[in-house]
């Protein structure tokens, strides 16, 4: 495995990463809602491998109360010695009939959008190409607005350092 870039900074490593990014394809379907959406493991296979490279761990723990019948994700990001805790969602259990399915369930949900938000990734559609939108080649070519603004990031990050 190659070893991870050098960056002095989280937020140096978190805009470089970011900037690697590509929006999830949407790879699952959702019956009750008719709809299609990028599952847990599309979202990792994006996020997690561009923080790695950049010397970013991400860890994201579950904590289930059976007092406060709730399931709460934290992720947490480990850069060196730098820990940050980006993201504590806790969600109500009252109305799961099966508790621990409904933990398995509530918990990939916020895991995915965690991951998602925190790598300032969308969802796109995987036929986007036939239906006339931006193709493959185009994207590689131009970066989109997240990563833009990743990359921005990046530089002002630099020039501080």
């Amino acid at each position: 495995m190659a070893s991870a870039k050098k960056h002095e900074s989280l937020a140096e490593a978190l805009a470089a990463a970011q900037a690697e990014m590509t929006n999830a394809v949407k790879n699952a379907k959702n019956p009750h809602y008719k709809s299609n959406y990028a599952d847990l493991a599309a979202v990792r296979d994006i996020v997690v491998p561009a923080l790695s490279a950049h010397g970013v761990c991400v860890v994201q723990g579950l904590q289930a109360s059976a007092i406060e019948d709730s399931a709460t994700v934290i992720t947490t990001l480990y850069f060196g010695a730098e820990v940050m805790e980006v993201s504590r969602v806790t969600v109500s259990l009252a109305g799961e009939k099966n508790k621990a399915q409904g933990i398995g369930k509530i918990s990939s949900y916020i895991r995915r959008y965690s991951l998602a938000a925190l790598g300032g990734i969308g969802q796109e559609d995987s036929d986007a190409e036939t239906r006339g939108t931006v193709s493959e080649h185009a994207r590689q070519s131009q970066p989109n607005k997240a990563q833009r603004i990743a990359q921005e990031q990046y530089n002002k990050a630099k020039r501080i350092l």
